[in-house]
Order: structure tokens, then sequence, then C-alpha cells
């Protein structure tokens, strides 16, 4: 009798321990494990910090009814007891999709040639200046070409018997390419020169294919499956010979090209598919001195990459809501600083993108200029063309400085 009733007192003692911890593992919202998460009991200040893989262990718990999650890069949660002996994971959300954002309409939003009647069609900033493809007073005949330094102030300008678009090469150089004639622009001592004409042609396929120069090589892009295969390879200029880089594939957009039982594989349909313009998928490479970075839009990864093409690791893009984040990747030369963009509820939002961790370190909202074109960042401002509809329509150039807010204030 005396030894059952021993045994019965050191499980109750047991129980009334074991009662008094709780263990669990926190998680963010792709299911991977969360280091260094403040846990504790609500109105208490210590507590645990989860490990490396996510899990924690609280001790002496006693009366605590609501267990809080705190982390930098998280949202603030709080779960009650019965919920995590139920359900010991814990997700936490990002950060980053509550982000108060600066707000750029209140800041100096310039436009460059402000008193100048322009409808800018096109431009391009390299070595501290801006070229500017433009009309005055709309006059749709009459193109010119402008040379100005970073503030707007014309240092030269050309009057063009035709309009063309502006290309910056992967070396920095500058070509004006019009409807069947292309030029170099040279910059010299503020005065600026264009070289002989040549096809335009060159220019053409130079833009849709040449993203970089590696020594004597060069890596060309090209798409193919209707635009949902996108490969990069190397073209090795001394020997003109080329080998396969990379390559990327949305199996998804292939499968949903399947028409189904609306598609019977006859001659009158597949002339009919074979017209359907297919978006191209979006995997903007850039190169750095170490590595090769890839935005891969199709997975929603960043891509570490090394020289021959090889994946050294991923990290997943967090840094905007990745249904309203736009395929594109702005990087300012200057500070070696990546941009994403994203529309939420037709407002544009610029964001500094951390490529170590996916997340985002700063966020910019334009509240007045809902339809900008042609971002370009450089030195930590924001240039952009926006149709300025006060009077007669004009298309001008601003710019806006892309200042720093810490991430949640």
């Amino acid at each position: 009798m005396n030894k059952l009733f021993l045994i019965s007192t050191i499980l109750l003692l047991y129980l009334q321990v074991a009662g008094q911890n709780i263990t669990g593992i926190a998680v963010n919202i792709n299911g991977d494990p969360i280091n260094g998460a403040h846990v504790s009991c609500k109105g208490k200040s210590t507590g645990a910090i989860t490990d490396n893989s996510g899990r924690f262990t609280l001790s002496n718990i006693g009366s605590c009814d609501i267990i809080v999650f705190n982390h930098v890069n998280y949202k603030s949660k709080e779960v009650s007891i019965s919920e995590l002996r139920v359900n010991s994971t814990v997700v936490l959300q990002d950060t980053t999709y509550i982000m108060n954002p600066v707000d750029i309409y209140s800041k100096p939003v310039i436009a460059l040639l402000p008193d100048t009647p322009l409808f800018i069609s096109d431009y391009e900033i390299t070595d501290g200046h801006i070229y500017l493809c433009a009309f005055k007073n709309r006059q749709l005949g009459k193109p010119f070409l402008l040379f100005t330094d970073m503030n707007g102030k014309i240092v030269d300008s050309e009057p063009l018997p035709e309009t063309g678009e502006l290309y910056k090469d992967p070396d920095e150089a500058v070509y004006l390419c019009q409807k069947d004639y292309a030029f170099q622009l040279i910059p010299e001592n503020d005065n600026l020169f264009m070289s002989e004409p040549f096809e335009s042609r060159y220019i053409v396929n130079a833009r849709e294919h040449w993203t970089h120069s590696m020594g004597d090589s060069l890596i060309l892009r090209y798409y193919f499956a209707r635009n949902q295969g996108l490969g990069y390879f190397i073209r090795q200029l001394p020997n003109d010979s080329a080998i396969e880089w990379l390559v990327y594939v949305d199996e998804e957009a292939i499968d949903r090209m399947s028409w189904g039982g609306f598609f019977d594989g006859n001659e009158f349909d597949k002339r009919f598919e074979s017209q359907i313009v297919y978006k191209p998928i979006q995997v903007p490479v850039f190169f750095e001195e170490n590595r090769v970075l890839a935005f891969n839009f199709i997975s929603g990864n960043i891509e570490f990459l090394d020289s021959s093409g090889a994946l050294q690791k991923e990290v997943n893009m967090q840094y905007a809501d990745m249904s309203k984040i736009k395929p594109e990747i702005y990087f300012d030369s200057y500070t070696r600083k990546y941009y994403g963009r994203e529309i939420r509820s037709g407002l544009n939002r610029i964001v500094e993108i951390d490529v170590e961790t996916g997340k985002a370190l700063e966020s910019f909202s334009f509240k007045g200029y809902p339809f900008i074109e042609k971002l370009k960042i450089f030195n930590n401002v924001l240039y952009f063309l926006y149709k300025d509809y006060s009077g007669d329509e004009y298309k001008r150039l601003y710019k806006s400085p892309l200042i720093k807010q810490a991430v949640g204030n």
C-alpha cells in the first residue's frame, strides 16, 4: 500500500512539473525554422530563444495562459497555452508585408527641365550625364536629342531627322537607334558627338540578346517554347563558339497552353495557337565580382550562382507580396543596391532588397504618380517618366531621392 502511494505521488509530481513546461517550434510562412525568436509568457520579459531549428522550451510557466513570440523580422504573435499543446508549430508572418513605406509624395519630387514644354520619349543615364530623345511643344515632326547633367541642365543638343530609342549596352556605351540607322553617342568635354551611322538591326539584336561582357566572351539571352523558356549562353568571341550556360522553363505556363477539350489538334487550331503571343518569362541576371545573382520570378527565389552557372544557394523573394510584385529588378550601379517594384491598389512601391535574405530593407511609395514609366535608379535617386496633364499633355523626366527609413518605422 505504501509502495503504491509512493508511485502515485511521484507520478503526480511529474505531471505537475511537465505541466509547467511548454515546447514548440517557430517557422515562417514557407515552413522554414526561425532562429533567434524571443518566446515568453505575456507580461513577462524573461523567456526562451528559438535555436537554429526554430525549437524552444519554456520552463516553469506556472499560471501563464498566453505565450508571446517576438522577432525583429516578423510580426509579433500571441498564442494560448491550450493551442500550443494541440499544435506546437507556430507560424510567424514576415514584417515585410506590414512595413510602412516612405511617402515619396511628401519628399522632393523634381521635374528636370520643368520650364521646357517637352514630351520625352526615351532617356538613358551614364557617366554622370543624361541623354534624352524629346519633342518640344509636342511637335512630333521635330525631334531632337538632349545631353544634360544630372540636374537637367542642358549641356548640348542636336536636332534629329527622326526620333529613335536610346540603348545603353552592358559596357555603358549609349546608342541612338532609329528606323534604319543607329549611332553611337560620344560625349567629349561637355559636347556630344555622333558616330558614323550603321545599320540599326545590330543594335536591335544586341538589345534583345546581349546581357553582359565577360573577358573575351558575351552572355546572350534567348527565348524559346513560346516565350515560356529562357536560356543564357556564353559566346566566346575568339573562336565564335557558344555554350549553354543557364536555362529556365515555366512548366506550369507551358501546361496552361494546352487547350484541353477545346483543342483537338486540327490544322485550324494549330494555326490559331501559333498566333497567340505569350508574355515572356523574366529571370534577370546580374554579375558581381565573385558571384552571379538570378532573380527567378518563376519560382520566386533569388539564386546565387558561380561563374560556371552552378547553383550555390537560393533565398525566397520576401521583399513584397508575390501576387503584387512586378517582374522587374532595378540595379543601382553606383551604390550596388537592388530594388524591386510592387503595385498595390494602384500605388507604386519601390523596395530596396536585401539579396542575402530576400527581405525588404526600405520601401518607397508614390501617391501622386500612378503611371510612372522607364524607371532607373542611380546613386540613391529614382528617375522616371510621367505624363503631365496640366495644360497640354507633356511627358517629363522626374527624379526623387530614395530617403532611408528603418523597416517597420
